[in-house]
């Protein structure tokens, strides 16, 4: 191993060289020689440590997520990422500027999306799409994630890039709880179309009838029908309630 600055040999006792502390992938004879390059490492470091994080998260390994969550370019870094291949992801795709929250909400890790969260992450950070992590997890019937970010302050009002909410996303998969959440933290029902002009009531309308539908593994029509009725009739109040 050599010196990413000088090159420097670091094969004996009298010339020990320091790693990085953040990424761990480079090791410096001085700390002259790190702060000279730090200009070009900084980049490199960042992603290396992103990457470091998101692999934590998933080994659900708290201490290392909480060690590399102190250093905010990590905790906000924006990467490009491809998960590894399971069960619930058979053929993954790249994650374009991917975030450590937004791979939380991702594996529905509360546990670890606490530790961000404790340590000052930015809720509305969004990937490549536009997309917050609470867009993201409001489409994952997992309300359990959507209350830890509503709760944490994040915007129950988030967008994507085409005009979706995130109310518009859990009612569309007669999700009641994430739905209710996102009421009750603010959301605005009438905020948000599709490229056909409709919003949440008029989707969990469209599914009360079968067209649309979102059905879950085993699940039989009438009570995929019934689920999104019930949140049908959640926003039908909500509006009653609010004139």
């Amino acid at each position: 191993m050599k010196c990413n600055s000088c090159g420097k040999q670091g094969d004996d006792a009298d010339n020990k060289l320091m790693q990085c502390s953040v990424c761990a992938t480079v090791k410096y004879c001085s700390t002259a020689c790190q702060k000279a390059d730090w200009k070009d490492h900084k980049k490199n470091c960042t992603a290396a440590a992103c990457l470091k994080l998101f692999a934590a998260i998933q080994d659900n390994d708290g201490a290392s997520v909480a060690r590399l969550a102190k250093t905010k370019r990590v905790l906000n870094g924006r990467v490009d990422y491809t998960p590894p291949a399971d069960e619930d992801f058979p053929d993954p795709h790249v994650m374009g500027k991917w975030t450590a929250l937004h791979q939380c909400v991702r594996l529905k890790n509360v546990k670890m999306m606490k530790i961000l969260i404790e340590n000052g992450a930015n809720l509305e950070v969004t990937d490549v799409d536009g997309e917050t992590p609470t867009f993201v997890v409001s489409s994952s019937s997992a309300p359990e994630v959507i209350k830890v970010l509503l709760d944490a302050g994040a915007n129950p009002n988030a967008c994507a890039e085409d005009g979706w909410t995130c109310l518009m996303m859990a009612a569309r998969q007669g999700d009641y709880e994430s739905t209710k959440a996102l009421l009750e933290a603010g959301a605005d029902l009438n905020l948000g179309r599709d490229m056909f002009g409709r919003g949440a009531l008029e989707l969990t309308a469209m599914a009360m009838s079968g067209s649309g539908l979102r059905m879950s593994e085993g699940e039989s029509m009438p009570h995929a029908m019934a689920r999104h009725k019930r949140v049908n009739q959640l926003l039908t109040e909500w509006t009653a309630r609010r004139g």
